[in-house]
Order: C-alpha cells, then sequence, then structure tokens
C-alpha cells in the first residue's frame, strides 16, 4: 500500500511540474525549445527530478526508487539540448549532495536520461508523441539505465538491484514519462495549432477583426491597422462605430445585432451586393467587402469581421468599363466608317459609271459607223463628248485622290500671310468665265485690305468650289454676291445666291463626299458632291471652317472662315 501511495506521489509532482511548464508556454506563446521558456523548462524538470528524488517511492523491502528519468526525458526531447542539460545538471547536484553508495550511478543515470531524450528528439524531430511512443522512450532509458546499477558497488549488490528492482523502475519509467509526455504533447499541439492559426491572422491580406456583443473591438490583425490607419492598441476596447461612416452607423448596429441573434447563421456577407465603405482614421471612406462570422468564447458570442480593401478592384472595375465603353464606341465609329466606304465606293461606282458609260457608247458608235460614213458635224459632237466625259472622269479622280491624301495625312500645305482682296481677286478671275456661261453677275464687296494666314492653293481651290456651285444653282441673269467681314481672329468669306436653295439634310451631311442636292432641279445639274468635300477638309486643315445656311429670301449662303493674320 504504500508502495503504491508513494507512486501516486511521484506521479502527481511529475503531473504539478508539467502543468506548471504548460502554464509557461501558454502565458509566452512560445514553443518549449524557445529561447527562455527553455531556460525555464530545464529549470522546472530539474526541480521535479529533485523533489521525486526527495520523495521516493518506497519498494516492498523497504527498498527505494524513483522516477527522476521521467522529468529529464521530457525536459531533453521536447525543450531540447538547453532545457535537457539545465534539468539533468539540477538532478545530478542534488543526487550528489544526497550521497550514499551508489551515488555516482545515481548521477550518471540522470545524463543517460539526458542522452536517450536527445536521441529520441534527432528521431521524432521533437513532435508530439502519442502513448506508444512515450511509453518506447520510457522503456528504453530504462534498458540503458542498467549499467548504472553497477556503477560503485559490487557486482553481486547490482545484479541484487538489477532482479529486485528493474521491473518497479521500468513500470516508473512508463507510467512518468507516459504522463508528463501526453499533457506536454497535447499542450504543444495545441499551441502549435494556436501560433500557425495566429500566423494566417497575421499574415492575412485582409484586415481582420473581432467585436464581442456590444460590439466593441477586441482584437485587430496588421493588415486592419494599416487599411484603417489605427494601432490595434488605439482600436481594442473602441466600439466599431469607429471604423464605420456616420450616415451608416445606426443601419450597421441594426445588421450586426440581426446576425448575432440568428441561431442558424454562423457566417454572412454584409454587402448583400452592394458596396459598403469603412472609415479611416482621418475620416476618408473606402469602399469594402464585409464578411461576418460568429463563435462562442466563455459563454458569450463573437463576431469576428473580414474587410477586403475594394478600391484596388473598384478603380480596375471603372477602368474596365471605361475600356469597354471606348471599345464600343471604336467598334461603333468603325461600323460607322465601314458603312461610310462601302457607300463612298458605291457612290463613286455610280459617278464613274456614267461618263465611262458615255465615252464607251460615243467611241463605240464612231468604230460602227466610221469617221469616213459619219458627218463632220456629228463626228466633232461625239469626239466633243468624249473629251468632255474624260475631263469630268479625270476630274473625279484627281479629287478622290486629294481626299485620299488629305486623310492620310500626305498632303502638304504652306501657311502664310496673304491680302485678302488679292486672293479673292485670283479667284474672282478664275470664276468669270463660269459666271458669264451662266450670265451670272459676280459681286464683291467688303474688307479687301484685312490680311489672312492660309494656303493659297488649296484656299483658292476652295473657294472656288463654292462660287462655282453658287454660279451653277442660280438662275440665269441672277447675282451673287461674294463678302469679306473681318474680326479679330478670323475672316468670313460669305457666297449668296438666289438660286434654289438647300434642303437641312445637305446641310446636316455637310462635307461627306458624293453628297448632293437632293430636289429634282439640284439633281439636274452637273455635279458629283465630292468638290464641297475637298473644300471642307482643305480648309479645316488650315485651321479653318465652311458652313451652309439656307437664306430668308431664297437661295444659300456659304461662308468660308479662316484665320486672321
Amino acid at each position: 500500500m504504500e508502495t503504491f501511495t508513494s507512486l501516486l506521489s511521484n506521479l502527481g509532482l511529475l503531473s504539478l511540474s508539467t502543468v506548471v511548464i504548460v502554464l509557461l508556454a501558454a502565458r509566452t506563446g512560445l514553443i518549449f525549445s524557445s529561447g527562455r521558456l527553455a531556460i525555464w523548462v530545464g529549470i522546472v524538470c530539474g526541480l521535479a527530478s529533485v523533489l521525486v528524488i526527495s520523495f521516493p517511492i518506497h519498494g516492498p523491502g523497504g527498498e527505494l526508487f524513483d522516477t527522476r528519468a521521467a522529468p529529464i526525458l521530457i525536459a531533453g526531447y521536447f525543450g531540447g539540448l538547453v532545457a535537457g542539460v539545465i534539468a539533468a545538471t539540477i538532478g545530478a547536484i542534488d543526487r550528489y549532495l544526497i550521497g550514499g553508495p551508489v551515488v555516482w550511478g545515481g548521477v550518471a543515470s540522470l545524463y543517460v536520461c539526458l542522452a536517450t531524450a536527445l536521441l529520441c528528439r534527432r528521431f521524432y524531430g521533437g513532435r508530439p508523441l502519442n502513448l506508444m511512443q512515450l511509453a518506447a522512450m520510457g522503456a528504453a532509458v530504462s534498458v540503458l539505465l542498467v549499467p548504472t546499477f553497477f556503477m560503485r558497488a559490487s557486482f553481486e549488490t547490482g545484479l541484487i538491484v538489477l532482479q529486485t528492482y528493474w521491473l518497479v523502475i521500468l513500470i516508473g519509467n512508463l507510467l512518468g514519462t507516459a504522463l508528463m509526455g501526453m499533457i506536454v504533447s497535447q499542450a504543444l499541439a495545441f499551441l502549435t495549432r494556436q501560433q500557425e492559426h495566429q500566423a494566417i491572422i497575421e499574415a492575412s491580406a485582409d484586415g481582420i477583426l473581432t467585436i464581442n456583443s456590444e460590439q466593441i473591438i477586441t482584437a485587430v490583425n496588421p493588415a486592419a491597422e494599416r487599411m484603417f490607419g489605427w494601432q490595434a492598441a488605439d482600436l481594442i476596447g473602441r466600439k466599431i462605430d469607429t471604423l464605420v461612416p456616420t450616415e451608416i452607423v445606426k443601419k450597421h448596429h441594426h445588421y450586426v445585432e440581426g446576425f448575432v441573434a440568428q441561431k442558424d447563421v454562423m457566417t454572412r456577407q454584409m454587402t448583400d451586393y452592394k458596396t459598403i465603405h469603412g472609415r479611416r482614421k482621418d475620416g476618408s471612406s473606402f469602399p469594402v467587402l464585409v464578411s461576418l462570422s460568429k463563435f462562442r468564447n466563455a459563454g458569450k458570442t463573437m463576431v469576428v469581421a473580414t474587410v477586403h480593401d475594394m478600391t484596388e478592384i473598384q478603380a480596375a472595375r471603372s477602368k474596365l468599363e471605361q475600356m469597354t465603353e471606348t471599345l464600343a464606341e471604336r467598334l461603333n465609329a468603325s461600323v460607322a466608317a465601314n458603312e461610310s466606304k462601302n457607300m463612298f465606293m458605291a457612290n463613286m461606282s455610280h459617278e464613274l459609271r456614267t461618263p465611262l458609260n458615255a465615252i464607251i457608247g460615243f467611241a463605240s458608235l464612231i468604230e460602227h459607223l466610221g469617221l469616213k460614213n459619219m458627218a463632220a458635224s456629228k463626228a466633232n459632237e461625239y469626239i466633243k463628248d468624249i473629251r468632255h466625259s474624260g475631263e469630268g472622269l479625270l476630274d473625279m479622280i484627281n479629287d478622290i485622290l486629294d481626299i485620299s491624301k488629305i486623310e492620310s495625312g500626305r498632303t502638304e500645305i504652306s501657311i502664310e500671310k496673304h491680302r485678302s482682296g488679292e486672293v479673292l481677286d485670283s479667284v474672282l478671275l478664275l470664276a468669270q468665265a463660269t459666271a458669264l456661261a451662266r450670265q451670272v453677275v459676280l459681286v464683291p464687296s467688303g474688307d479687301m485690305d484685312v490680311s489672312i494666314r492660309c494656303d493659297l492653293r488649296t484656299f483658292k481651290q476652295a473657294l472656288l468650289n463654292l462660287m462655282t456651285n453658287a454660279i451653277k444653282f442660280s438662275p440665269k441673269g441672277s447675282t451673287v454676291r461674294i463678302c469679306i467681314d473681318a474680326s479679330p481672329d478670323t475672316v468670313d468669306f460669305s457666297v449668296q445666291d438666289d438660286g434654289i436653295g438647300i434642303s437641312d439634310n445637305v446641310i446636316s451631311r455637310l462635307g461627306e463626299p458624293f453628297v448632293r442636292g437632293d430636289t429634282p432641279e439640284s439633281r439636274a445639274i452637273e455635279g458629283t458632291g465630292l468638290g464641297l468635300a475637298l473644300s471642307k477638309k482643305f480648309v479645316e486643315r488650315q485651321g479653318g471652317a465652311i458652313r451652309l445656311a439656307r437664306r430668308t429670301e431664297g437661295g444659300t449662303i456659304a461662308t468660308l472662315t479662316i484665320p486672321a493674320a
């Protein structure tokens, strides 16, 4: 009975020392082999060996033995070399001071235990052990301790000790090592998991905050510190309102309270497909995605809020939307350009076909009839028609080439200063022949001394086109007025006629190739619509503009605006 009681006493002392070690580890948050904690593990285990030596197990025949091997094994295996050496040395000093005939055997036994622990640590890596592994370590050290029975004692005495006590020592080592090892293994596993969880929280790119049922912040990770601009020490103890924009504080309170009250719902995303905002320390707000989870701690419901900063995502989304809009605009422009190109090709084919058919038709007649069989007047008429159609075709091709050059940026212009009156006089001279043929009078007026900045060749071509159009669409005997009006920055050349006028549809499509008047009268007058398009492009390259408008009294007014010099 005494043996059993003293064994329980030894095991109790070992359990107590183990609890002290676990509490130290939990307090520091360190594993057993870490720095200061390893020293404390060595000291506690050394003191545990002193206690079990001081309160030995009493055998049935009055013999004494103890479980000193267990704390040394635990210190060396879980705490490493530092903890093991400290524990073994403390125990060895105590055993030496006690003395006795087998003192050196007792001292040696402690270092045998240390060596065994370090060998097992090398094999298992110091990780938590199961019951079978701990029992194996206790059995192994019991075998290795046998030589110490014969130190400073006769062989016969050592043999008696071996025969009498070895089984009891084996049982004590097995129980002591298993008891201490299981407690430490469980604690180590728990601390390791806790550290891993903490490391995950610390390393998370998302902000993580813990709040209690009163919505008081109890924990904050580094990402949340960076995100909101607060230090954890400043946030803990504050209400979560600190991080919520003022305008949604009440709504936020109700939301969190409702989430806590729902027993069957453990997680929830706060956004509900709507962007919410957090508030930084400086008062600025930013878009966030918040997920809530709840757990029980000490009988109270706690809420974990995971906050993801949506600033970059929102910016990327806006950029994507902008790119999508730009792409859509470009696509629409491409479709419009393709449609315009198709329309241009169709119109050009039509306009080219007319003079080509005329040339081919008259040439075929001449070929079929032969010049010898035709009257001279008729032959001259056919040849004249062929020449006229060819000239019109050449003009059209030249206009198309000029438009293509302008659009591709291959047209060279030379902007220089010119006197408006001189420019107008030279254009009037070019238009005079057409005006005489149509019996139209050209009347210039306005400021002839003002200076303009333009490319002389293309400007004269544009102005001549406006005059020619006015002449062609004016009735015989009418007047075309060309007026120069100057302002500080620009000069207007307005060409007014009394002709058939122009529709709003044509005005809105000013500058499109092959766009002509849509009345029967305008269709009856020769033209391709290329001249006005070409003129518009020439003038715009020089910083000017062309405008068309209907006159109230009838006819059209075309205004060419060019920068003043």
